[in-house]
Order: structure tokens, then C-alpha cells, then sequence
């Protein structure tokens, strides 16, 4: 709760710096203001499109069979500006043959959306999944 009331203290702070018309831009409280602005920015957008990595993986990762609760599989992607996925590494491979087929399967059926405009000079952009049944 601390944590949120510091963030929405910052960006009143930022909002009353961009308000404020007597800073100009060579200024280092507005310089301060913008650079935090954009740091959260860039947080939104990371958290927006991790949740729609994992809304558009799980419509796809529909397994015919059962799978133990206990399995968990982590894997890294690559994806591009355009949003395909360039590169998967199974960073923790898990136990299950079936469980990983079943995995990069519904991956290789999700259509991600492109990256973000404030996400794209990261690209191919990392991310890191875990997948448990």
C-alpha cells in the first residue's frame, strides 16, 4: 500500500511540474519530471503487454490431457517489434515430454501483438513465462 501511495505522490509531483509553465526545458525538475513520466510509462506498457502475452497463450494452451498441478515449465521468448516470437528457450524444461509439446504448441498457435511504441528499441523484447497446468 506504501509502495502506491509513493507512486501516485511522484506523478502529482510530475503533473504540477508539467502544470507549472515557468520551468523550461533545459530545467532539472522538468528534465526529472519527463524521465519519470516515461519510466512509468514504459512500466504501464510492460505490464499491459505481459497481460495480453499471457490472455492470448492461454486462449491457445488447451492440452488434450490432464497434467499434474506439480509440473512447471519456464521458457523465454524473443519476440519482435511486429510481436513474433524470434526466439524460445526452455530455461527450466520441467519433467513432462508431453507437458513441453503441449506448451510450445499453444505458443506456436498465439498471434502476439506488435510491441509497444515505448518497448520497441528493447527489441526482440525478453520475456520470461512460467507455465504450470
Amino acid at each position: 500500500q506504501h509502495l502506491i501511495k509513493a507512486d501516485v505522490d511522484q506523478m502529482k509531483k510530475v503533473l504540477m511540474l508539467q502544470d507549472n509553465r515557468t520551468y523550461d526545458g533545459n530545467s532539472i525538475f522538468f528534465r526529472m519530471g519527463q524521465k519519470l513520466l516515461r519510466k512509468q510509462r514504459r512500466k504501464q506498457a510492460k505490464a499491459l503487454f505481459l497481460e495480453e502475452l499471457r490472455q492470448e497463450f492461454s486462449s491457445h494452451f488447451n492440452p488434450h490431457q490432464r497434467f499434474d498441478p506439480s509440473l512447471e515449465l519456464q521458457i523465454e521468448l524473443g519476440i519482435s517489434r511486429s510481436g513474433k516470437v524470434v526466439e524460445q528457450i526452455l530455461t527450466l524444461p520441467g519433467k513432462s515430454v508431453k507437458f513441453q509439446l503441449a506448451v510450445l504448441n499453444g505458443l506456436n498457435q498465439a498471434r502476439f501483438d506488435s510491441l509497444p511504441e515505448v518497448l520497441r528499441s528493447e527489441s526482440p523484447y525478453r520475456v520470461r513465462l512460467r507455465v504450470i497446468p
